[in-house]
């Protein structure tokens, strides 16, 4: 694990604090469904559950949640993009492809989107 990739993880779990004015790394747990053990561990090894932050923070702007970008909430999908050939999708995708991380990494954040797309979609 890079000092970035540390740096990273402990970055997104602070601005889902800071966005839910959570106190606590306990807090932030009972928020994600999780105990505050594995939270700490997230922290000590560089990573976090992407599908299940993107999962649990559907209100967050997504740029947020990964660079600190602003706004905080996220607009409608019709208010992003009026051009029907560039949906907010696609342009989720094109952020991700421009990120100096790993293959694996953006791998990883494009399969937690396509999860969430998936689950959207059973509801």
């Amino acid at each position: 694990m890079s000092i970035e990739e540390s740096q990273n993880a402990n970055d997104i779990l602070n601005r889902i604090k800071a966005a839910y004015q959570l106190r606590s790394d306990a807090e932030l747990a009972k928020l994600l469904g999780k105990a505050p053990s594995t939270i700490s561990t997230w922290r000590r090894r560089g990573s976090v559950d992407y599908g299940l932050i993107f999962a649990i923070c559907q209100d967050l702007n997504a740029n947020y949640i990964l660079y600190g970008d602003l706004p905080v909430k996220r607009y409608r999908e019709t208010a992003v993009v009026n051009d029907p050939l560039i949906t907010p999708h696609r342009l989720f995708i094109e952020k991700i492809e421009s990120l100096s991380l790993a293959p694996d990494v953006k791998m990883e954040l494009l399969q937690a989107w396509l999860d969430i797309l998936e689950e959207k979609e059973r509801h």
